[in-house]
């Protein structure tokens, strides 16, 4: 490691317990993932459960064409000095039992956005098989912003 290097230029790789704390203190991220050989990332509300992020979807949605493949989901946040990311990879699938997704509606996993493509009563979830975050300082203050 370089000891050189200001510690506010430095990135900060989090850690696999660390990663999983920032996922369950949130609530949206994004998925991204293939369909129509066109790449799409939605965002969408979650819950955690033994290593696996659920959420809901209408059984017409474009998510169901990625099941079993392998897709990025990736949460992030701020405040006036840092900012961090975290990526979690893994595998999609269905889950067909109807008593999971009662239990998941009955706990509070409703979805925030309006039902365009019919009833979210579809629950996915996103094996997790990889995780990774980073964190660092954030060299623009809010303050110092320009906006146009």
């Amino acid at each position: 490691m370089d000891t050189d290097v200001d510690p506010e230029e430095r990135i900060e790789h989090l850690d696999e317990h660390e990663c999983w704390r920032r996922l369950l203190s949130n609530q949206l991220g994004r998925l991204a993932f293939v369909t129509g050989g066109k790449v799409e990332i939605l965002p969408l509300n979650y819950v955690v459960r033994e290593r696996r992020i659920l959420f809901r979807t209408a059984l017409s949605s474009d998510v169901l064409d990625a099941q079993r493949r392998l897709v990025p989901f990736e949460i992030d946040g701020w405040d006036r000095t840092t900012a961090w990311s975290v990526i979690a990879r893994g595998v999609l699938g269905r889950v067909d039992d109807p008593s999971a997704l009662a239990l998941e509606e009955r706990i509070g996993l409703a979805p925030w956005a309006p039902d365009e493509t019919g009833p979210r009563d579809t629950l996915i979830e996103l094996e997790v098989r990889e995780l990774t975050g980073r964190a660092f300082h954030r060299r623009v203050d809010e303050q110092e912003r320009w906006f146009w």
